[in-house]
């Protein structure tokens, strides 16, 4: 046990010799707020829930909030529940909201095949007293559930949302189901999901993730 210590310690002292910092990396806050985008709320079409975001102002030396009116802009959900909780009826209903504006809306289905999805977004917008032969083309599908190549391989996928979001000059991306790329995977799924998460950042995207999650076997003691 001795000998490994000293090993790690020798391999740690090593490596921080040829350790150089990366400066691109420092930021003041000055700096980085110079980068910062602005502020405002993304409506999503969903009863209730534009309404949970707000803001807070100084009017006259008291503070007042704002509602936002939408969820926060180039902000990250993870929506996540078990099975037939609602949470890809969420994302349809956000997804025929945004393009039914004329914005473009990147959608990777990793779950069910594009020919599928799109069908359910179409009945979603007529549910919602929409035309969705006015803005389907709006709505531009990844189809991961049938390439597995983009589905098991994440540069390949990420590469793939990169063309999409640069050619039809995309602002949202929703992602149905994210577990859907590291199933079978879970120890990378930490990974994963931190690598998404930072390239919608990157691309100043605002992103639902969809996250099926198990539901619990309850134990009967006898």
């Amino acid at each position: 046990m001795g000998s490994h210590f000293i090993d790690d310690e020798k391999a740690f002292l090593e490596e921080k010799e040829r350790a150089t910092p990366d400066f691109s990396a420092v930021f003041t806050g000055s700096k980085a707020l110079e980068k910062a985008p602005e502020l405002h709320g993304i409506s999503t079409g969903i009863e209730g829930l534009d309404d949970l975001f707000f803001i807070v102002e100084n009017v006259q030396s008291k503070l007042v909030k704002k509602s936002l009116n939408g969820i926060p802009s180039y902000s990250v959900f993870n929506i996540t529940g078990v099975s037939d909780t609602g949470k890809s009826l969420m994302v349809e209903q956000f997804t025929v909201h945004r393009s039914s504006k004329g914005e473009k809306v990147a959608f990777i289905t990793v779950e069910s095949p594009a020919p599928f999805t799109v069908n359910a977004l179409k009945y979603r917008a007529q549910a919602m007293g929409l035309d969705f032969g006015e803005f389907q083309d709006n709505i531009i599908l990844i189809d991961a559930a049938s390439s597995s190549r983009i589905r098991e391989n994440l540069p390949d996928l990420l590469s793939t949302l990169a063309y999409v979001i640069k050619t039809y000059k995309v602002k949202y991306t929703v992602i149905d189901s994210i577990t859907g790329l590291f199933e079978n995977r879970e120890m990378l799924a930490r990974a994963i999901v931190r690598r998404l998460y930072n390239f919608m950042k990157k691309w100043y995207q605002t992103a639902l993730f969809v996250s099926q999650k198990k539901k619990r076997t309850r134990r009967v003691h006898r």
